[in-house]
């Protein structure tokens, strides 16, 4: 925020300022990371400072033609794809312009530094390398193709996270401060928009820093169709059109400001319970630091308020959509109150698969089977899995391991 205020009286361009405040998130985070966490010490880093092993540098230049070999495949499928040509991307297009030159060069040193102490040094870039310089013979098939899916993964979301933080700093920059706090309504949408901003900041920041250097490495990516599309639909371009077509819970558009907006002291009260659930939605979101991401396994995450709820910004989202849309109320008949209500029940049930297809992605590690069985019983929502055992988990049969990611 301390950047985003500085940014303000500033006159560089949005892009220029959305980086800055990415920076600004990441930096004491990583700092945290390597001075107090020493998450580059930890085993499931993968490396092994006491080794001391030679670089080898034929296995560097190999794993730099995979990162460049993907970044031209990346760019190839943006050039492609019709989506990927809309003005709402241009922010990317021109931030990547300006920094890909730069982690271009950057990537050298780090293969370099990373290389010499890997316990595997063959990793999915390596094997990346191999299939871009044509070495077929020894590939290992599955790791590379839990490679593809990662950077699928951080392919999609880097520009729509990176575009919405563009968007939402722009906002915060022209802020009337002299009038926010005059009225309520004004209050809210700025609170709104800046608790957006810590989220949409923490997940582009995640999605890019997927270092094994901090043990943010992709471990694993999802492997399976339903596992994907139950993440994609809830995001653009596709929740634009399935929505529309199959989930409107909202056609007229009524929100909780219409309904409330003669009744002073309940659309505070009921405003301040919509920002609270914003809230706790975006603070689930930072216990993952920087290794927040959506279809990929990067660690287990037991602390913040993954203490009480195996699934606590799915929670606060989806409560918050019936208190912004409400849907029960009547304003053109109650069967279409009743239609909304069923609709939304429907979106409900996509997080609710969403959350499953997630843990039977991470259930491949025993550390988090081992969590997700303690939180049948210290769950916030233990007693409600007692009367709806479909919310208990359960351990999912599959095999024991998966290749490894990134």
């Amino acid at each position: 925020m301390f950047a985003l205020f500085a940014l303000r009286f500033s006159q560089i361009d949005p892009n220029a300022a959305a980086l800055w405040a990415l920076c600004a998130y990441a930096l004491p985070i990583v700092l945290l990371e390597m001075l107090l966490l020493r998450t580059y010490a930890r085993a499931t880093a993968g490396l092994d400072y006491a080794a001391g092993n030679a670089i080898g540098w034929r296995r560097v230049i190999v794993k730099l033609a995979g990162l460049y070999g993907t970044f031209a495949a990346l760019a190839a499928l943006y050039w492609t794809i019709p989506e990927y040509h809309k003005d709402f991307y241009r922010p990317c297009w021109d931030m990547l312009a300006l920094v890909l030159p730069y982690l271009c060069v950057a990537a050298v040193p780090y293969f370099v530094w990373v290389d010499a102490r890997q316990r595997e040094p063959e990793d999915a870039y390596y094997q990346a390398g191999l299939a871009v310089l044509g070495q077929w013979s020894t590939l290992d098939r599955a790791t590379l193709w839990q490679y593809i899916l990662g950077w699928l993964v951080k392919g999609f979301f880097v520009p729509l996270m990176f575009v919405n933080v563009v968007r939402t700093v722009a906002y915060v920059r022209g802020v009337q401060f002299d009038t926010m706090f005059m009225q309520f309504a004004y209050t809210f949408n700025f609170s709104w928009e800046v608790l957006f901003l810590v989220d949409t900041a923490l997940a582009a920041v995640g999605y890019a820093l997927t270092l094994r250097v901090f043990d943010a490495h992709i471990r694993s990516t999802e492997p399976t169709v339903s596992g994907w599309a139950a993440a994609l639909i809830c995001y653009e371009p596709f929740w634009t059109f399935f929505y529309g077509a199959y989930f409107t819970y909202n056609a007229d558009e009524f929100y909780w400001g219409h309904w409330l907006q003669n009744s002073p002291a309940l659309y505070s009260i009921w405003g301040v319970a919509i920002l609270l659930l914003l809230f706790l939605y975006m603070l689930s979101h930072t216990a993952f630091g920087i290794r927040f991401s959506n279809l990929t396994h990067r660690g287990i995450i037991t602390n913040g308020l993954y203490r009480y709820s195996k699934h606590p910004a799915y929670v606060a989202k989806n409560a918050l959509w019936w208190l912004v849309a409400v849907p029960f109320v009547v304003t053109h008949g109650v069967a279409d109150a009743l239609r909304d209500c069923v609709m939304l029940g429907v979106v409900n049930l996509i997080y609710y698969a969403r959350a499953r297809t997630e843990e039977r992605h991470l259930s491949w590690d025993p550390v988090y089977v081992q969590y997700a069985l303690a939180m049948n019983e210290r769950s916030i929502f233990a007693p409600l899995a007692r009367v709806f055992p479909a919310l208990r988990y359960r351990v999912p049969m599959q095999p024991s391991t998966l290749p490894g990611g990134s």
